[in-house]
């Protein structure tokens, strides 16, 4: 993995926070990778918000606006949607425009938590590869780890919490991804040490 690899963010990652926080502070100078999205995901991000997380319309239409204002460049020009109804019949109907978004943008990698719909039987002739946010995020860390950890290190504080805290809300949605930096803390592999006092990284 490199700092100019593209990944097409799924809907269902960018949804739940503070994962979504996670995700994106990667993408952020120093960048780790480079995210991307289209129309139709920023889409399934706000109606879920609103169904799921009992967000108002305008609280949702915020959140994919600003997405959009912070990585400009995330964005997939919309010609993707041309090709949807080429996409391989094993990929769930439902999905098919994300292929669809990775192929128009040259992507190689789709981070999303449902794998089985995004058959890498299916995606492996079109250079597609499927991970799990878990897994994204542990490639980063194993490539960056310092960065990593000061980027989370970074959104706790951002929201007055402690790193243990920050892992704590994140354990849900990546708890792989969670043990991982645990485990490396505890060992004194971690390039930075959690303090005693303040529990959060030094």
């Amino acid at each position: 993995m490199r700092a100019d690899y593209a990944a097409v963010l799924d809907s269902c990652v960018l949804i739940p926070m503070p994962l979504a926080d996670t995700l994106l502070r990667m993408a952020e100078e120093p960048r780790l990778y480079i995210p991307r999205w289209s129309h139709d995901i920023l889409n399934e991000v706000g109606r879920n918000l609103v169904a799921k997380l009992g967000r108002t319309e305008a609280q949702a239409e915020r959140r994919c606006r600003q997405m959009d204002l912070a990585f400009p460049s995330a964005s997939v020009h919309r010609s993707y949607k041309r090709i949807v109804a080429n996409m391989p019949e094993e990929v769930h109907a439902k999905d098919r425009h994300v292929v669809a978004a990775a192929i128009r943008c040259n992507c190689e990698l789709i981070v999303t938590y449902n794998k089985k719909d995004f058959p890498q039987s299916a995606l492996s002739e079109l250079g597609i590869a499927v991970q799990g946010p878990s897994s994204f995020l542990i490639g980063l860390y194993d490539l960056e780890p310092a960065i990593v950890t000061r980027k989370l290190t970074e959104q706790a504080e951002a929201i007055g919490q402690t790193f243990e805290q920050i892992l704590e809300a994140l354990s849900p949605g990546v708890a792989t991804f969670v043990s991982h930096i645990r485990e490396e803390l505890a060992m004194g592999i971690a390039p930075l040490r959690v303090s005693r006092d303040r529990r959060s990284v030094q």
